[in-house]
């Protein structure tokens, strides 16, 4: 299986410093799953970052002044020297480390017409909404139906974005991008919809981390794998 993940989940999940996020990166050799994070996300999630450090430090900054303006007296800030492009920076290569294993890769921005996104646009073809906004999530689904069409394997997209699902059917892709799998000449299956990393966990990866348990126990016990 390939997964690719959108920058909301990799945000849920601690910016990628929580357990589960780390626990996927580990399992990928042993499942022989591949893992993809689009060049995309990964702006969005360094983005989302340093706007979040920019937030907290205006906080902090703001509680400061309430603070000293209680006590009658300038109250010395901590965050003096904080340098937040420099910790973004930081971020980023940190992130950039994290994937750098075996099984995962970065996908480059797809090569798609701005005329085609612009057709898409003005249609309002999912993934863009009523208003015509969704340029980035059409370049995540472009992206993700090009590594479907190099690949014999299912592709799982993990995002809570509901430009990708189907209005009522929850994990179902909605009926523009199925469309586009017709026309590609793809199986309707080919690419599935995981709303959490917790969701995919249940779905994919426990049960199969189980039957890789059970193989290598018997194989350590001389008896061949299924």
């Amino acid at each position: 299986m390939h997964i690719v993940l959108d920058a909301n989940i990799i945000i849920k999940e601690g910016f990628g410093n929580s357990g589960s996020f780390r626990e996927l990166l580990s399992t990928l050799d042993a499942l022989q799953y591949n893992l993809y994070v689009p060049k995309l996300v990964i702006e969005e999630v360094v983005a989302r970052f340093e706007r979040r450090l920019e937030r907290e430090t205006q906080n902090v900054v703001d509680g400061l002044k309430k603070l000293s303006s209680h006590l009658g007296r300038e109250l010395a800030s901590p965050i003096d020297a904080l340098d937040i492009g420099e910790e973004s920076a930081q971020f980023r290569r940190g992130l950039e480390t994290q994937l750098d294993i075996p099984n995962c890769s970065v996908l480059e921005y797809p090569d798609t017409l701005h005329e085609e996104l612009v057709k898409r646009a003005t249609t309002r073809r999912k993934p863009f909404n009523e208003s015509g906004s969704g340029y980035r999530d059409a370049l995540i689904w472009e992206s993700v139906l090009r590594l479907a069409t190099t690949t014999s394997s299912q592709v799982a997209l993990v995002t809570a974005d509901k430009a990708f699902y189907h209005a009522e059917k929850r994990n179902i892709l909605h009926s523009d991008l199925v469309d586009d799998l017709d026309t590609l000449g793809l199986h309707r299956d080919k690419i599935i919809l995981v709303r959490s990393l917790g969701d995919f966990f249940s779905a994919y990866i426990q049960p199969n981390m189980s039957e890789v348990a059970r193989d290598d126990l018997l194989r350590t016990m001389g008896q061949p794998g299924i």
